[in-house]
């Protein structure tokens, strides 16, 4: 009984190995609705996109009418989603580039 889920583990190792996670580099413009949408789903769904189709996704750009902030290392989604619902702006971030339009 157990052979079938015996085989999908070693499917998935393998798969692993010739399949190492792929990062890709985000940036978003804006923080409405739209990027909060996204920020929710993705946060969900994070495990499960590494898992299956390994990727994950590196948000090392924000900006918003305050300006831009930038961070090399990315930053957690739950980081930016708590930015916003405390109603503060991209300013607030570490890397924040004072001077930077956001346009």
């Amino acid at each position: 009984m157990h052979f079938p889920f015996q085989i999908s583990i070693f499917k998935w190792e393998i798969c692993s190995i010739f399949n190492p996670l792929k990062s890709i580099t985000t940036i978003l413009i804006g923080l409405g609705t739209v990027n909060l949408g996204w920020l929710r789903i993705l946060q969900a769904k994070r495990d499960e996109l590494r898992a299956k189709h390994n990727v994950d996704f590196k948000i090392v750009a924000v900006a918003d009418s305050s300006g831009v902030a930038v961070n090399r290392n990315g930053w957690n989604g739950e980081e930016l989603l708590a930015l916003k619902i405390a109603r503060k702006k991209v300013g607030e971030l570490p890397g924040f580039i004072p001077g930077a339009p956001a346009e």
